[in-house]
């Protein structure tokens, strides 16, 4: 029979949830993880964002097929789901690019 790690809890009483234990072990507090959009940053700040975003708008305007490279992790799977989504939806001819993590490795 296979053998478990066994975990325990730091400071067990001090917490109402397993979320709040999480956050402590992480050091974290509820603002950290705070939904809000006004803890996000604004994207257009991001380098050569307007260029980008003609880019793209230029693509579609011509039919031209826009890739969509994600990564093969968690969020990489998803951001580039969201990404898709949206693309398609505004009428761009899309498609994804997921790596194969043992045949590509990891990195563009």
């Amino acid at each position: 029979m296979q053998r478990f790690a066994k975990w325990s809890v730091r400071h067990p009483g001090e917490y109402q949830s397993i979320v709040e234990v999480l956050l402590s072990n992480r050091s974290l507090t509820p603002e950290d993880i705070s939904n809000s959009p006004d803890v996000l940053q604004d994207p257009c700040g991001m380098q050569d964002m307007g260029t980008l975003t003609r880019r793209i708008l230029d693509a579609i305007e011509r039919n031209e097929r826009i890739v969509v490279f994600g990564d093969y992790d968690v969020d990489g799977v998803t951001s580039t789901a969201v990404l898709l989504d949206f693309l398609d939806k505004v009428g761009a001819d899309v498609m994804p690019l997921l790596p194969d993590r043992f045949r590509d490795g990891y990195g563009m």
